[in-house]
């Protein structure tokens, strides 16, 4: 028996080569993302605008839990320096830090110690904080499955959200 929440092509390739009579079973929808509780937005942008465009978001949504997604850890570092210097309560969230660093990181952002969480795909999956109103990809993602775990962290439950991605060409 295999079992996976989701089925990336590796995961697929895996059940094929290793199970006889492979059953699929599905819940939903998944080439949709027609979550109909998330706002979605796309601002196309220069990458020299991105931040300025970030902060202005973030000050219109000051009060909103917000966490926003970029591709790589250094990037989270950053883009979290750059926000603190400019007023931002946020902290980091990604694989380079410590269990202990993630934990603590996460529990300020439940808490509502910080109010913008700057996180890697590490938080893409299987991170529920409730409350969460705003998602942002500072990056866009690299495939549609990651884009989709990336935005529902927010309307959950029967609550509203959006999500904002800044595209650059």
């Amino acid at each position: 028996h295999m079992f996976s929440a989701t089925m990336p092509q590796a995961v697929s390739n895996l059940a094929k080569a290793y199970l006889h009579h492979p059953i699929y079973v599905q819940i939903g929808d998944v080439d949709s993302m027609k979550n109909r509780n998330i706002k979605q937005e796309v601002i196309l942008v220069s990458q020299n605008r991105k931040l300025p465009i970030i902060q202005d978001i973030l000050r219109q949504n000051a009060r909103k839990p917000t966490i926003v997604f970029v591709n790589a850890r250094k990037s989270a570092d950053i883009l979290a320096r750059d926000l603190r210097n400019s007023g931002v309560r946020c902290s980091e969230y990604h694989g380079g830090h410590s269990q202990g660093a993630r934990e603590l990181a996460l529990s300020s952002f439940k808490e509502g110690a910080v109010t913008v969480l700057i996180a890697t795909d590490v938080a893409g999956r299987g991170l529920d904080v409730k409350g969460v109103q705003l998602v942002v990809n500072y990056d866009m993602s690299n495939d549609i499955e990651k884009y989709t775990h990336r935005i529902g962290r927010t309307g959950r439950a029967g609550t509203t959200g959006t999500a904002i991605t800044l595209l650059t060409n």
